[in-house]
């Protein structure tokens, strides 16, 4: 059983907390992730001339997506694996535009067009992740492994631009 450090051994004991090749801790997980885009827009003129046009642009998309872990028959949840069904997963990204066009002549025209977009992941495998390194006693493989920690932050932004433009 065990041993010294840097010793070998032929044991097949398992000890909780730490990684074997016990075949009733094999597991493998299924995901099942859907996404769906709606988009509307439209381009209108405001004068018979074309000297005034408007446009409208909007879409939302939302992404959804679970992960369940099944375990071979017989097996149990290990300590790297214990979660059978993982939190829910959805993002949403909603993008809008508008845009108003004022032909001045046949070449030269302007837009101010403002664009409205927010973002909103709702992800408990990313959002506010904490560093991790591991316990090397109930973790041996957390000596090879460092997560710096990360987050997916939720926007909302507005922008407001003028564009001219020329043709020859």
């Amino acid at each position: 059983m065990g041993g010294r450090p840097g010793s070998c051994s032929t044991s097949t004991a398992s000890f909780v907390g730490v990684g074997s090749d016990n075949p009733l801790d094999d597991w493998g997980s299924d995901t099942d992730d859907r996404y769906a885009t709606a988009s509307l827009g439209f381009d209108l003129g405001l004068t018979k001339k074309g000297e005034w046009k408007m446009a409208v642009d909007a879409s939302r998309s939302v992404g959804e997506g679970d992960i369940e872990t099944d375990f071979v028959p017989g097996g149990n949840a290990s300590s790297d694996t214990t979660l059978t069904r993982f939190p829910h997963l959805k993002t949403t990204l909603t993008i809008a535009t508008l845009a108003l066009t004022h032909a001045l002549t046949k070449q030269l025209d302007y837009t101010l067009r403002y664009w409205y977009e927010t973002w909103n992941e709702n992800n408990w495998a990313a959002d506010q992740m904490q560093p991790y390194m591991g316990d090397p006693g109930n973790d041996p493989g957390s000596s090879n492994a460092i997560y710096l920690g990360m987050d997916y932050l939720n926007y909302e932004n507005s922008v407001l631009s003028v564009l001219m433009r020329y043709r020859y």
